[in-house]
């Protein structure tokens, strides 16, 4: 019985202090997190404020004034983050340039507007989201480190799309966009391997840029023929071979490595010339 008396229920007092600090835990953690939200805030508040400051636009009466405003800019800054869109209901044009932005899926709050994007000269690796964006015609995505142009292949209506000096190795998106005008697609990616991706050319295709060191043969490219709409390419040769290529292939070119050609360009004539100028 002294034994029993003696005996005091520990349970509750390690109860208590195991509730205590798993209090001062949880307290902690969300100090910790509110003070990661606010630091969040604080500088996307600052890209949103350098924003509006390279577009003359005044942050205090953003939200009353930002539907006036169709067109946004930024040169050379340094923007990691697509911010504050939401408030351009209205946009049409975006040119971001020279950036830091490695996340297109912002561009969603402008989807139903934008008709025109420059993200380029950059570090834009994934372009996923952009397919959101389908009214969009005009995309200038040039020299950043895009590897995949898939989620292009929804925006039925692109007539003109500059995605040179990127890191694709597969072009088979481009049979998706039947209604481009204008292609740029050159440098180093542009080996014959990758041409060999292309399923098919968009049919109306008018304007062609594929210059690159990487391609080696002018075979890769007999498919452009069923592009019967085409007036413009520049692919950069200079050898007698090349021109005689282009004469065969290619007989209603007006424009030719940037060179206006003055007469009707058909094998005949480019024939003839070289002939004359071998004998």
């Amino acid at each position: 019985m002294l034994i029993q008396a003696h005996i005091r229920p520990t349970a509750p007092v390690f109860s208590h202090a195991f509730k205590r600090q798993t209090r001062a835990v949880a307290m902690l953690s969300s100090a910790k997190i509110t003070s990661t939200v606010t630091h969040l805030k604080t500088r996307y508040y600052k890209y949103l404020e350098n924003l509006c400051a390279a577009n003359g636009i005044e942050l205090a009466a953003l939200k009353n004034e930002s539907q006036e405003h169709e067109r946004l800019e930024m040169f050379f800054t340094g923007l990691p983050v697509l911010v504050g869109l939401k408030y351009f209901t209205h946009l049409r044009c975006l040119r971001l340039v020279g950036q830091d932005i490695t996340n297109l899926r912002p561009l969603g709050d402008v989807a139903d507007s934008l008709e025109e994007l420059w993200v380029c000269e950059g570090v834009l690796s994934d372009i996923s989201g952009i397919e959101q964006c389908h009214r969009l015609q005009r995309i200038y995505a040039f020299d950043n480190k895009i590897s995949s142009g898939a989620p292009l292949e929804a925006l039925t209506d692109l007539k003109e799309l500059w995605i040179q000096d990127n890191c694709l190795t597969d072009l088979s998106f481009l049979h998706s966009l039947s209604n481009l005008n204008v292609l740029k697609i050159g440098g180093k990616q542009l080996s014959d391997m990758t041409i060999r991706t292309v399923l098919e050319w968009p049919g109306k295709l008018q304007t062609l840029n594929a210059t690159s060191d990487s391609r080696k043969s002018l075979q890769s490219l007999i498919p452009l023929e069923e592009c019967s709409m085409l007036r413009k390419v520049n692919l950069g040769g200079d050898s007698e071979g090349y021109f005689m290529w282009i004469g065969c292939h290619f007989p209603f070119l007006e424009y030719l490595d940037d060179d206006k050609l003055e007469d009707k360009f058909v094998p005949f004539y480019l024939v003839s010339f070289l002939w004359s100028n071998e004998f």
